[in-house]
């Protein structure tokens, strides 16, 4: 991605792990602590927005409350509303960030040192910088599912295009996609381009391994086990790493993520809670998702190597 080799590029983000976070021993009940704390913090939250959804649900249509309980795990339920489908949306933002706040949390407790830093460089969030990776990249993915959807024609109709739907229906699910999946795009940019990053700089110098590891785990992470999946997903672990560290910090790389997300969720399929069954290897599909994060990486890098000192300096504060 770089004329010179990326070691000799200076990479403030990953400098921010210190001594304390050398120790394999160390680490180890750190990501212990942290594993357990996040998974408390999920189910925490999981189930108090599953009992708000069900009250709601009951509230709203008369169906008892142990009844609207038992329905909303119900995800292949027929005739389901565009609406519905904010239930999902509101369960895997609320998790995944509770989730991931806890884990950061414990990090920083025990590397001593504010949370902050797993997210930025910066003195506070840049939040020009997400909004940023938002606007640039949200046309590019919308322009990637319609040209898929041309070569494949989708069997159903986008989500926002469900028949049927009001537009104040349609305005809240748009709503509810944007903050619910930014929540889930920032918890895992703040693990795995955050906490991880700087964890893998405390363990080896080279950059290509510490992107390589952030990587390969950012697709297992994802548990979909087909090819398409594991190479789209090592695609854009490396891309977005790569952006973090050319601008110091997870906040544009968050803004693409959201964007990647939320192009999905309006354009192609809801986000369900059911784990998906393996989908055949569509050439031009991952070429285009590759492709398109590969585009953003480069256009970030450009950006940084054109512009002046004061002009990335400024950005990035």
């Amino acid at each position: 991605m770089a004329d010179d080799p990326a070691e000799r590029l200076a990479f403030p983000f990953l400098d921010k792990a210190g001594p304390a976070e050398r120790g394999l021993v160390r680490v180890c009940v750190t990501v212990a602590l942290g594993a357990a704390a996040g998974l408390l913090a999920a189910l925490s939250a999981a189930t108090l927005l599953h009992l708000i959804a069900a009250g709601l649900w009951s509230a709203t249509t008369g169906a008892g409350f142990l009844a609207s309980i038992n329905l909303l795990t119900e995800a292949d339920r027929p005739d389901r509303s565009l609406l519905s489908y904010t239930y999902e949306l509101a369960m895997v933002g609320g998790a995944s960030i509770s989730a991931a706040g806890a884990f950061i949390a414990v990090a920083a407790r025990r590397a001593g040192r504010p949370m902050r830093t797993f997210l930025t460089v910066a003195p506070r969030f840049r939040w020009r910088q997400a909004l940023a990776g938002l606007l640039i990249f949200l046309p590019v993915v919308a322009a990637e599912i319609w040209l898929d959807g041309v070569v494949h024609p989708p069997t159903d109709p986008a989500p926002v295009a469900t028949p049927g739907a009001s537009v104040g229906d349609r305005l809240i699910y748009v709503a509810a996609a944007a903050g619910f999946l930014w929540l889930a795009a920032l918890a895992e940019e703040v693990l795995f381009r955050g906490w991880l990053l700087q964890q893998a700089r405390a363990f080896t110098r080279s950059v290509a391994v510490i992107v390589a590891i952030n990587a390969v785990a950012f697709s297992l992470a994802h548990g979909d086990p087909s090819v398409g999946g594991l190479v789209t997903r090592l695609a854009l672990g490396i891309g977005w790493a790569w952006i973090v560290l050319r601008l110091d910090g997870v906040e544009f790389a968050a803004g693409a993520h959201l964007a990647n997300n939320l192009g999905l969720a309006l354009l192609a399929k809801p986000v369900l809670l059911t784990q998906s069954a393996p989908q055949p290897f569509e050439p031009l599909s991952v070429a285009l998702q590759v492709g398109t994060v590969a585009a953003l990486a480069w256009g970030v890098e450009w950006w940084v190597r054109r512009g002046s000192a004061a002009q990335v300096l400024a950005y990035r504060g």
